[in-house]
């Protein structure tokens, strides 16, 4: 008798682009010799769901820290066309899904363009941890979903995110069109964008001692926390003061629960007409979570604008505190999202002049006086057909 030998040998081919029926996801092998068939074997193939093209997800916020609300985009192309995009992320502990690690869904805001025009895209599910979007998806096209009033993780970090599309199913309910058969392209953990530790400034213990425009030398005093980690040594907090503020040299004051600190304490001006001043500190101590720590340095107020309600319309009064690795706040690992309201400025009347009516300075006389004053910038009322009341307190 006569054996066949064993005949072994690779192949290297690239997945298809398209997700295959299973009629068509076979692998056929025929062994002939001089054109005639010996033996032939048909073998199923797995089932394979193509890979999501140029996939990419950035942030189009600041709101970097945990808990925060942000704003992100999804951005990539399709092989092949589908009816719903399914979004979820997560990260995995030990074997299991760590809860902390994943965006919140619930409150999301969807809209979607496909080669930069708009499309419609509908929430047919939604939970905390995932969102589906019923959309026309056309391969070939480049496509951008911004996803707004996204929760970050309540854990820093980055979490995996996994995003797969679908056909429309024949059942009328959509949960039920997200299953295996009806897969098209999907991307499995891919690694997302990080979230960093959240400082929050205690707003009843942070105040400018002069709340005025002009105010050369003010104090202002910082008190705040970090959680849900500590900040570890060496690293650089960074506080950037809103427009028109600006720091003095060598005025930096430690307060209490600050750590120790290195010695390099800089003040940085603004390299452009965005930027804004910096007074950067490097701590040689952890700061610890939850623990109180405040300091001061005093600054100069923005100078008196012609039109106070028009300047605080077109200028944000929010301070930031970050928490870096590196001095130019690039590495960050905290930050307070530029959460903090600031100060409320008020403009001055500039020189006032009290004058009483002739022989008014008499003791226990009723007299006439009158208040002459200038003030620095436009008096109005912000709303339209308003009027500005002047209060004067005698003493």
């Amino acid at each position: 008798t006569k054996l066949t030998p064993l005949l072994s040998f690779t192949l290297q081919s690239l997945y298809p682009r398209r997700t295959l029926t299973p009629s068509a996801n076979v692998f056929q092998c025929q062994h002939t010799r001089s054109g005639m068939l010996l033996s032939s074997k048909t073998v199923p193939g797995e089932m394979l769901v193509p890979r999501l093209q140029g996939f990419a997800v950035t942030r189009l916020d600041s709101m970097v820290a945990v808990e925060s609300r942000s704003s992100l985009r999804l951005s990539f192309s399709l092989s092949q066309a589908a009816d719903v995009l399914h979004v979820t992320s997560e990260a995995r502990q030990s074997g299991t899904v760590d809860p902390g690690r994943q965006f919140s869904f619930a409150g999301v805001d969807v809209s979607a363009t496909a080669d930069l025009l708009p499309v419609a895209a509908v929430i047919v599910v939604q939970t905390n941890e995932t969102v589906a979007l019923e959309m026309s998806l056309q391969e070939s096209f480049s496509y951008l979903v911004t996803l707004r009033d996204v929760f970050n993780p309540r854990t820093p970090g980055r979490s995996l995110w996994t995003v797969t599309t679908y056909v429309r199913g024949a059942e009328p309910e959509p949960t039920n069109w997200l299953v295996l058969a009806n897969q098209r392209d999907r991307l499995a953990n891919f690694v997302g964008p990080p979230t960093y530790n959240m400082i929050t400034i205690q707003q009843q213990l942070t105040t400018l001692a002069d709340p005025f425009f002009d105010m050369d030398g003010t104090l202002v005093q910082i008190a705040f926390l970090v959680h849900p980690t500590a900040i570890s040594t060496g690293q650089f907090l960074i506080l950037s003061a809103p427009f028109g503020f600006k720091f003095f040299e060598r005025t930096f004051e430690a307060g209490e629960g600050f750590p120790v600190v290195s010695g390099s304490v800089y003040i940085r001006s603004p390299t452009s007409s965005v930027a804004r001043w910096r007074c950067v500190v490097q701590i040689l101590t952890r700061i610890r979570p939850l623990q109180m720590v405040k300091f001061s340095v005093r600054v100069a107020t923005p100078r008196t604008p012609e039109d106070v309600a028009l300047w605080e319309s077109d200028h944000s009064r929010s301070w930031l505190l970050v928490a870096a690795r590196d001095f130019e706040g690039q590495e960050l690992s905290s930050s307070n999202d530029d959460l903090f309201p600031g100060f409320a400025l008020m403009s001055s009347f500039g020189s006032v002049q009290v004058v009483p009516e002739p022989n008014g300075v008499t003791s226990r006389q009723r007299v006439i006086v009158t208040v002459a004053i200038k003030p620095r910038s436009v008096m109005r009322s912000l709303k339209q057909g308003g009027s500005a009341h002047v209060r004067i307190i005698a003493p």
